[in-house]
C-alpha cells in the first residue's frame, strides 16, 4: 500500500511538472498537515479531551479488575497451606478464569477506544472534507496533499495550507 501510495505521488509530481513545462498555465498545489489540525483546531480539542476522559475511566475498571485479581492471588497464596488439594485446585481454577476475564477486557477496552478514536477521526474528516473543499475552490488549487502520508519530503511555506484549514475549521465549529 505504500509503494502504491508513493508511486502515486511521484506520478503526480510527474505531471504537475510537466504541465508547468508545457506552458500551461500555473498548477496550485496545497500541502496540509492533518495531525496539526487534529490537535490545534478546537473540536480537535474536544474530542481529544472526551476519548482522554473516556480512556481513563476505562482505565480505572481495569485497574480496579487487575486489584482484585491481586488481592484473590494473595488469598490464595495464603490459604495454599490450609486449603485441602481438591479446594486448591478449585480456587487455582478460578484464578485462571479471572485473569482471562481481566485480559479479555483489556482487548475490549483496546478495541473499543480504538473504535472511538476511529468514529471520532471520521467525523472529524467528514466535516474537514468541506473546509478543505471550500478553500481549495476559493484559492484555486488543483491539488492538495497530505503532508505526512503522501511522503512529501519539503514544501516551501507558502503551499502549507494548515493554518488557514484550522482557521476555517474552527469557525465552522466554534
Amino acid at each position: 500500500m505504500k509503494f502504491l501510495m508513493k508511486w502515486s505521488f511521484w506520478i503526480c509530481i510527474t505531471f504537475i511538472l510537466q504541465a508547468n513545462a508545457w506552458g500551461a498555465d500555473s498548477f496550485k498545489v496545497g500541502i496540509l498537515d492533518l495531525q496539526k489540525v487534529f490537535s490545534a483546531s478546537n473540536e480537535g480539542k474536544r474530542v481529544y479531551a472526551a476519548l482522554k476522559e473516556k480512556q481513563e475511566a476505562l482505565q480505572k475498571k481495569l485497574t480496579a479488575k487487575e486489584d482484585e485479581l491481586k488481592e484473590f492471588q494473595k488469598e490464595l497464596e495464603k490459604q495454599s497451606l490450609m486449603l485441602s488439594l481438591e479446594a486448591k485446585e478449585d480456587k487455582q481454577k478460578d484464578f485462571e478464569r479471572k485473569r482471562r476475564e481481566l485480559q479479555y477486557l483489556f482487548q475490549d477496552i483496546n478495541e473499543d477506544m480504538k473504535k472511538s478514536e476511529m468514529t471520532a477521526q471520521q467525523q472529524m474528516m467528514n466535516d474537514l472534507k468541506v473546509v478543505i473543499d471550500k478553500i481549495a475552490k476559493e484559492s484555486g488549487y488543483e491539488i492538495i496533499f497530505e503532508a505526512t502520508r503522501s511522503n512529501v519530503v519539503f514544501w516551501s511555506g507558502k503551499a502549507d495550507i494548515t493554518e488557514e484549514v484550522v482557521s476555517e475549521y474552527n469557525k465552522m465549529k466554534p
